[in-house]
């Protein structure tokens, strides 16, 4: 049927932007370079920003391209130039971004869900092989996910098996408040599905 056409609705609250205000330090910072970004992202931070349409800093864009080029195994920095890439709607780069990170920490499943995201868009918003393969490797590092269960319903969706795409975002609506627009635009694609299944 042709509401089956992706469950492609979900994509823009499916986009979870980088939590800034939450960057936890998880290695110590001894360079100048690494002191001075720190200073840069914590004033960052401190704006009122809307994460979903963010006004990233120049000046922290252009020292974190510059950083990540001398110590490329900084999976923050990578993963903050891929938010700022996906704030300019460029899905390229923002991959590229999370593929980079991905070298240095091949099984974390934020960056596995993230750089499945990514690529899923770059794709045109379709389960080419290669989202498929990334989508499933990111649901096996974590079946908890809410952005895999988000692309998990939406294939599910697209694949006419209603009851399972229900499953998965139903299961990406454990971890979310009710009130927020995830969990609401989740529950606009389970009634969707529901209203169909009763149709068939």
């Amino acid at each position: 049927p042709k509401d089956l056409a992706g469950g492609l609705w979900l994509l823009p609250i499916l986009l979870v932007a980088f939590p800034l205000a939450t960057i936890a330090v998880y290695q110590q910072i001894g360079a100048i370079d690494d002191q001075e970004i720190a200073a840069l992202i914590e004033a960052q931070s401190s704006k009122s920003i809307n994460l979903a349409s963010p006004q990233w800093d120049v000046e922290l864009i252009d020292a974190l391209k510059e950083r990540v080029i001398s110590r490329p195994r900084n999976i923050y920095y990578w993963a903050m130039l891929a938010q700022w890439a996906i704030s300019n709607n460029d899905m390229a780069s923002a991959n590229e971004y999370f593929a980079a990170a991905l070298k240095v920490a091949p099984s974390d499943s934020f960056l596995l869900a993230q750089y499945a995201e990514s690529l899923f868009l770059l794709d045109g918003n379709r389960f080419t092989p290669r989202v498929v393969t990334a989508v499933d490797t990111a649901f096996a590092a974590d079946t908890t996910n809410q952005t895999v269960l988000g692309l998990k319903g939406i294939e599910a969706f697209a694949n006419g098996d209603l009851s399972l795409a229900i499953t998965y975002w139903q299961g990406a609506q454990q971890q979310l408040v009710p009130a927020g627009a995830i969990f609401q635009g989740l529950q606009t694609g389970i009634d969707r599905a529901q209203l169909l299944l009763t149709s068939l």
